[in-house]
């Protein structure tokens, strides 16, 4: 019998045991109106158990004979999958996650078909392909077929779960019919959702703070601009001032009269502009009197402290001779330079301020600037600055002239400014400023050999003051006068005298950082009859001081401090 035959004749024997269990039941229902006994029922049923029994011992023995041909298991086939372990498998459902080439070959230089938007669905046909730093996955969209890289695509179909490995069929062993174990409804595999391309954050735009303190001025003072930004990069200034400016910083400015000044800041978020109005309180300029009105009396006739800030603008002349606009000749940078004391007027040896020169009206006022440390009117004092290239002489005047003067006083620094700074007093005779606006002169020994000169040119009495030394000039000649030191502190402010001894001598003096008082006699004399008196801060190109020496200006030393001018006659 093959192995047909015998399954064949299993099934027909499991039916025929059925049929008997059945039939016997039926033939063994009552037939009567009385139920059979207990005891006969028993009986009845193991003779069915018994007959049941025999047949399978039959069936078995006949099954026995038969040769066993053992099934050979098969093994399902797993379709290729991402090496990345993303799920993705030839035969899955995947999903594009951003807008994406589809090419004809599995390489980015393969020619692109087609691009298929972001959540487009496909079906992988082939692959994986690994080239150019990609693995390439063959899918068929519905508009299109071709090699896509995986970094774009997403898994949207679950692996099923290969079928286990049947085992033989074994002998079967009839058994009675088995209730069939419910089979559990699979729970579908949810699909995830497409991650969303995030939105990126706008470019933030710049912000500006301008200011000016103070806003109003009076002619001659200095007003600070200050500036600060956020994502700006570069920064333009127009109206009063010009240039490139940092993204935030600060500048003393000057002006002569009302002026705006506008900053426009850029950065990769647009551009940004403000502007600020600066106010000046104008100190009208007298005219020159042809024959001004002489000080009267003896003793001291004249004296300043600059205890206060209008001072100076209203007792004083005062001018710039010489070129202003070295800038368009030599550089811009030429006509800005730093200033002893900040704009709140602290410590000289260790603040600074800018000034910067736009016009020689503007350059007139600019040189000149008053400060008060700490609001104390006790320190209050004039500084003079100058530093630019060509001869320059900053000068400022009483307005009054004086009679028969016999001593004038000063004090200043002592600082060493180098080879090309120095300061002059010198005493005007009418011939020299009747009728004239520009009192800028010199000592008397420029200019030399046909050197440089201020435009006025050299006076013919005074005292030129030049590292540590007094040198006094009567009828153009110089005739020596005291010797001290100097020293480093721009703040400290020493005095210095000429003195008229009434027999053509002079007596010079200073005062010492120890209170000693250097003096000398000279010969010489303060002319007699009216004069004016200039006080002037001499300049010529001071940095070549220091370039000829091979070094840079070492402390910014480009100012002179004035304070308690006195003058006295007879």
């Amino acid at each position: 019998m093959n192995h047909a035959s015998a399954r064949a004749t299993w099934f027909g024997v499991t039916a025929l045991i059925g049929f008997i269990i059945f039939t016997g039941v039926v033939a063994f229902a009552p037939q009567r109106s009385n139920a059979l006994t207990t005891a006969e029922l028993q009986t009845q049923i193991s003779q069915l158990q018994a007959l049941v029994k025999q047949l399978q011992a039959q069936l078995a023995a006949l099954l026995g004979t038969m040769p066993t041909t053992p099934s050979t298991p098969t093994t399902p086939t797993t379709p290729p999958t991402s090496p990345s372990g993303n799920g993705i498998r030839v035969g899955g459902m995947v999903m594009t996650t951003d807008a994406v080439r589809v090419r004809s070959t599995a390489s980015r230089s393969g020619m692109a078909l087609r691009t298929v938007p972001a959540n487009s669905m496909g079906t992988v046909v082939d692959g994986p392909v690994t080239g150019n730093g990609y693995t390439w996955w063959k899918v068929q969209f519905s508009s299109v077929t071709g090699w896509t890289a995986e970094n774009w695509l997403m898994n949207h179909s679950a692996m099923p779960t290969p079928m286990p490995t049947p085992a033989p069929n074994p002998v079967p062993t009839p058994v009675p019919t088995p209730v069939p174990t419910p089979v559990p409804t699979p729970v579908p595999t949810p699909v995830p959702n497409p991650t969303p391309t995030p939105t990126p954050a706008p470019t933030p735009s710049p912000t500006l703070s301008l200011t000016s303190n103070p806003s109003s001025i009076m002619s001659g003072q200095s007003s600070t601009l200050a500036w600060s930004t956020t994502n700006a990069t570069a920064c333009t200034a127009s109206n009063g001032w010009t240039g490139s400016k940092n993204p935030s910083g600060s500048q003393a400015v000057s002006p002569i009269a009302v002026t705006a000044y506008a900053l426009t800041c850029t950065g990769a978020g647009g551009s940004v502009t403000q502007q600020v109005t600066v106010a000046v309180t104008a100190v009208p300029t007298p005219t020159p009197t042809p024959t001004p009105t002489p000080s009267t009396g003896s003793g001291l006739v004249f004296t300043e402290d600059f205890s206060t800030a209008s001072a100076f603008a209203t007792r004083f002349d005062h001018g710039w001779s010489g070129e202003w606009n070295a800038g368009a000749m030599w550089g811009g940078e030429k006509n800005n330079w730093p200033g002893d004391h900040d704009m709140g007027c602290a410590n000289p040896n260790s603040t600074s301020r800018t000034i910067t020169l736009t016009s020689q009206q503007q350059a007139n006022d600019a040189a000149f600037y008053h400060c008060m440390p700490g609001n104390d009117p006790a320190k209050g004092h004039l500084m003079t600055s100058v530093n630019t290239t060509g001869y320059v002489t900053v000068w400022f005047s009483p307005k009054q002239t004086f009679r028969n003067v016999t001593k004038v006083c000063w004090e200043q620094n002592i600082t060493d400014l180098g080879g090309r700074k120095w300061t002059v007093v010198n005493f005007l005779t009418p011939a020299e400023y009747v009728g004239k606006t520009d009192l800028g002169y010199t000592s008397a020994d420029f200019p030399g050999n046909g050197g440089p000169s201020s435009p006025a040119g050299a006076a013919q009495y005074g005292v030129r003051t030049f590292a540590g030394g007094m040198d006094t000039y009567t009828n153009g000649v110089m005739n020596g006068g005291a010797t001290g030191i100097v020293v480093a502190d721009k703040a400290a402010r020493f005095q210095h005298c000429v003195i008229d001894n009434g027999n053509g001598t002079l007596t010079t003096t200073m005062t010492q950082p120890n209170g000693a008082i250097g003096s000398k006699v000279v010969p010489g004399n303060i002319p007699d009859g009216d004069i004016r008196i200039e006080f002037a801060d001499d300049s010529y190109n001071p940095d070549k001081h220091w370039e000829d020496n091979h070094t840079t200006n070492p402390g910014n030393l480009y100012t002179w401090h004035w304070d308690n001018i006195q003058v006295f006659a007879q």
